[in-house]
């Protein structure tokens, strides 16, 4: 890419999580959908992390490569075992693009 200087990619990738289910009933996916207008998404930097224990994965583990392709733009996570109680819980996705910029949303449930 050309060097265009600071505007040359001003639009971060923008991600977004959906958990899906009703309110009260058991959680047995999670969606994340990602978008990037410029330059493309760069989906090696994909970061996914719980601060909660998912399956048999501890809380804070890396559980991106266990988000599969659903749709254009949106990875999901299909869960062994269904959550069917949690006090609350935080999922991070993080995302960059083909530039180097990085995005983090944070949704605490």
């Amino acid at each position: 890419m050309q060097d265009l200087g600071w505007f040359a990619d001003e639009l971060r990738p923008t991600p977004d999580i959906s958990l899906a289910g009703r309110r009260n009933a058991p959680l047995d996916r999670f969606r994340i959908g990602c978008f990037d207008y410029y330059a493309g998404l760069d989906m090696a930097t994909l970061s996914v992390k719980a601060d909660f224990k998912i399956d048999d994965h501890a809380a804070g583990t890396e559980l991106a490569a266990l988000f599969t392709p659903t749709g254009e733009h949106v990875r999901e996570m299909v869960l062994s075992d269904a959550i069917t109680q949690h006090d609350r819980g935080t999922l991070t996705v993080r995302i960059g693009d083909q530039t180097g910029n990085l995005t983090e949303l944070n949704r605490t449930f």
